[in-house]
């Protein structure tokens, strides 16, 4: 049996292998990468690869399009007639689709990265499968506090999970003390470029965002997330404190730490607390669903930016 996954989304490709690996009870398995591998190793490892002789039930090769045409092809026609206890998995992340016409022979499976509506369904799931109480604020956040990636989407669950206590409710002020959203590098760019009053730019930024297929309240929710860190660490910088004691002191990662020092200057105290009231109406008006969100976050952008 071949069964060959492809795609973008690794957290999905390595479940699939998991579960395969479980239903099927393999015991013995031989893992490798393709650069600088050759069909022979691969025919090896099926029928010896311990020191006791014994046969691996799977065979698993990650970029297998990295061998040589001449190694492929002679996988190929081994897979053909690889007896049905043997398990031949190949993996590749970018796949040339072109390159695998003749593989379509084989169970191909394609894992790359969910939509938006797709994410929330799988959160809700995982909320749901780990008996997890969490108010709908607090799950609002959650949501949009990982993002798409679902690596972060099971830990940040595990993590709520060991934090609930006596089946209670976790609400949104908890849940925001425990997970940091993940932050898309360009968010700083899009904040230098306000905090410059370079609105050309900004809007740039922000359409650079949207069309790399991030979510307007996603965006919203990073650029809050930005501007509040901004407040509390101007705040300390001015006291005197040194960014490992930022870092230290606000539990956030040094890298948004530096990033934000090196904005703190285009901005004064009180035009911070001015912004960040704009960013929660702005909030305010996406979640009630009185303005469309993209118009809200271009309306706010070029304000803050002019």
């Amino acid at each position: 049996m071949v069964k060959i996954l492809i795609g973008t989304n690794q957290f999905l490709i390595e479940q699939a292998l998991k579960k395969l690996i479980k239903n099927k009870n393999y015991h013995k398995f031989f893992v490798s990468n393709g650069n600088n591998l050759h069909f022979f190793q691969i025919r090896q490892a099926f029928i010896t690869n311990s020191l006791f002789g014994e046969e691996n039930d799977v065979v698993i090769i990650d970029d297998f399009q990295k061998l040589s045409l001449d190694d492929l092809e002679k996988l190929f026609k081994f897979g053909q007639n690889l007896p049905k206890q043997k398990t031949l998995v190949l993996i590749q992340k970018n796949a040339d689709k072109r390159k695998l016409k003749k593989w379509k022979k084989f169970s191909i499976f394609e894992y790359n990265e969910l939509e938006n509506y797709k994410i929330q369904q799988y959160i809700h799931l995982q909320i749901k499968n780990n008996n997890l109480k969490l108010s709908k604020e607090a799950i609002n956040y959650l949501c949009q506090a990982v993002g798409n990636d679902l690596h972060k989407i099971n830990q940040e669950v595990q993590k709520l999970v060991a934090y609930q206590k006596n089946n209670q409710i976790i609400n949104e002020k908890e849940i925001i003390n425990l997970i940091a959203p993940i932050i898309n590098p360009s968010i700083f760019n899009l904040i230098d470029q306000i905090g410059m009053k370079s609105s050309k730019n900004a809007l740039k930024e922000l359409n650079n965002l949207l069309e790399n297929g991030e979510y307007p309240l996603y965006v919203l929710t990073m650029i809050i997330y930005g501007f509040r860190n901004l407040v509390l660490i101007k705040i300390l910088w001015q006291k005197g404190f040194s960014s490992k004691q930022i870092v230290s002191k606000l539990k956030i990662h040094p890298f948004v730490v530096n990033k934000n020092i090196n904005l703190i200057n285009k901005f004064s105290l009180s035009e911070l607390y001015v912004i960040y009231r704009k960013l929660l109406n702005a909030e305010i008006a996406i979640k009630t669903g009185k303005k469309d969100p993209k118009f809200v976050i271009e309306m706010l952008v070029s304000f803050l930016s002019r």
